[in-house]
Order: C-alpha cells, then structure tokens, then sequence
C-alpha cells in the first residue's frame, strides 16, 4: 500500500464548492453595502439641496415686503442690494417669483427665468399657501424631494424692530 500524500478529487471538488459558497455570499454581502452606500449619498445630496433651498426661501419671506402664493408660484417683493435672479438692485421693493420646472427650483425677476437648484422630484409643483392665525402670519412652502417624501416648511416674516428709546 502506497503512502497517500495530499488531498483526493472528491475532497477538492467538496474544498471548491464551499469556496464557491463563500466568495457568493461575500458577493451578495458586497452589493448589498454598494447599494445602501448610494441610498446614502442620494439622501446626504437631497438633504443637501433642502437646506439651500430652505435657506434661500426663508431669507427672501423674512425681509419681504409683500408676499403673493398660487398658480405653483410663490411671489415675493423685497429690497434687493445686490442683482438676484436677473433682477437689478433696487431701493424699492421688486417681486421675484418661484417656481419649480421640470427637476429645478427656479426664481425669474424681470423676463429671464435661472435655475438656482436642482435636485428636485420630476414634474414637482411649488406650493405655497399663506398661513393667517393668531399672532403668526406667513407662508407654508412643500418642496418636493425626489428622496423619500415632500418637506414642509412654514416661514414668518420678521417684524420691523422698534427703535430703542
């Protein structure tokens, strides 16, 4: 009888079939982490996008002068000391309508509409509703985020300060 050294064929083809198992499910583990990662970073970019975009919005109801919602639009009228959505600076106050086209939130001064963001659900609409109770006054804004469901906002604008005596 001959001294038997190494492995046989069965046992090889056992040893691959197991490797074989093992590299599947480190592959299944693999695509399951790559596709949370890009669920991750499509909410980080639509967090990203809500912020400016709530950032803008609220800046402009705060210092408006006049406000005006409907038709998927929000209208607003304030002073402007810098050029803002192809509307020159002004001491009086100028309307600037928002509104969402296509996959942007869009702002249009005078005649030229500019896209400021994207990022947006497709075919998205701007609501705005004027919000009227109590001691509070201003406007409800819904942005719709293709990432998971609409935000709502609701903006007041601030009351002129009295001066100190």
């Amino acid at each position: 009888m001959r001294d038997q050294a190494g492995f046989s064929l069965v046992e090889m083809l056992i040893s691959l079939l197991l490797a074989a198992f093992l590299l599947a499910g480190a592959l299944q583990l693999f695509t399951a982490l790559r596709a949370a990662q890009n669920e991750l970073h499509d909410l980080a970019e639509a967090q990203e996008v809500l912020a400016f975009s709530v950032d803008v919005l609220l800046r402009e109801v705060r210092s408006a002068s006049a406000l005006e919602t409907g038709n998927n639009a929000l209208i607003i009228s304030r002073q402007r000391f810098t050029e803002w959505c192809a509307q020159p600076a002004a001491t009086e106050p100028r309307p600037i309508t928002y509104f969402m086209q296509g996959e942007g939130l869009r702002c249009r001064g005078s005649r030229l509409a500019q896209e400021l963001l994207l990022g947006f659900a497709p075919r998205s609409r701007l609501q705005a509703e004027a919000v009227t109770g109590g001691l509070e006054h201003g406007v409800r804004i819904r942005l719709p985020l293709s990432y998971p469901s609409p935000i709502e906002v609701t903006a007041t604008p601030r009351r002129p300060q009295r001066p100190m005596p």
